[in-house]
């Protein structure tokens, strides 16, 4: 379902990796996230936090970059996903600007 990893040089712990777009993570063929990979990652970082107990969670924009999915797409899908779920964690979305 998950794994939790070391913080590294961030200042937070711990680091719940969702990487929806590795290629063993993804149906069968498939190398680009989806909505269902999005989808899923989301529920499963929520619901390993609240195995946790985390009260937050900032999440990246999962699925897009090297997930090759429309960032705006992804998240809609994820605030979508964040809203059917009945979860007192909070969340936080981080948008990355590449370039500056």
């Amino acid at each position: 379902m998950g794994s939790v990893g070391s913080g590294w040089w961030l200042p937070i712990l711990p680091i719940l990796p969702t990487l929806p777009i590795l290629p063993h993570r993804l149906e069968e063929g498939q190398r680009r996230a989806s909505r269902r990979s999005i989808e899923d990652s989301v529920r499963n970082a929520i619901r390993l936090a609240e195995r946790l107990g985390l009260r937050s969670l900032a999440f990246p924009i999962i699925g897009a970059g090297a997930g090759g999915f429309d960032t705006t797409e992804a998240e809609r899908i994820m605030l979508e996903t964040f809203a059917a779920l009945d979860s007192g964690v909070q969340v936080v979305l981080v948008r990355y600007r590449v370039g500056g």
